[in-house]
């Protein structure tokens, strides 16, 4: 089976890989992740996987004919009484800076509904292509008291995330609600991921799963 070099040193996404039987190893690319910011997030999250995967293009060995690079965001609808001409601004949130960040992140978020937007990117380095998609789910995070939060943040476990929480560790304890897809929140969509493998053409013949 082809090789897929992996444009993220996300552990989760690694994992997903492994676990669905693809023969992959990281080569993170780190880019500029601001450039796209004055775009809606569905965009930003598509236009970043595409720099990611391009970026990684030269990292990757030559028998890694495949480049696959994600990007997620979360997106937070104002509330309506901050809306503007009936129309709700949304605030975009990356990954939290410090511990400070990532209390404010979790105080947006908690007792809210909001929209976890990740966009995949797949390159073909030996047809010089690339299929691009995008994944957008609902979360619901319950409230959060003043020690439930303390407690959170102390983990760490918000680190190098999106929003400042793992849906797939301690952070999933405050999920009330998904609409949408698990591993896209995690990080990569599988079913997407399936997409865009056959839009390319991926010999999916030799795959063999490990059990999740």
């Amino acid at each position: 089976m082809d090789r897929i070099a992996l444009a993220s040193a996300s552990p989760r996404r690694l994992d997903i890989l492994l676990r669905l039987g693809f023969a992959t190893q990281p080569f993170p690319a780190d880019i500029d992740e601001s450039v796209y910011a004055a775009l809606p997030a569905a965009r930003q999250v598509k236009k970043l996987a595409q720099d990611k995967a391009e970026k990684a293009l030269p990292l990757a060995p030559p028998e890694y004919r495949w480049i696959l690079a994600a990007d997620t965001l979360i997106e937070l609808p104002a509330p309506p009484s901050q809306s503007t001409n009936g129309s709700e601004p949304a605030l975009v949130l990356g990954k939290a800076a410090d511990r400070a960040s990532a209390a404010a992140m979790l105080q947006q978020l908690a007792g809210r509904e909001h929209l976890v937007h990740t966009g995949l990117a797949l390159l073909d380095r030996q047809k010089g292509r690339t299929a691009l998609i995008v994944n957008t789910s609902s979360v619901r995070f319950a409230k959060l008291t003043a020690a439930e939060m303390d407690w959170y943040l102390n983990s760490a476990e918000w680190r190098g995330v999106a929003g400042a929480y793992r849906i797939q560790g301690m952070g999933g304890l405050f999920i009330s609600a998904i609409h949408g897809s698990y591993s896209g929140i995690m990080g990569l969509p599988i079913h997407e991921f399936y997409v865009i493998l056959g839009e390319l053409g991926f010999d999916l013949s030799g795959l063999k799963p490990t059990a999740f």
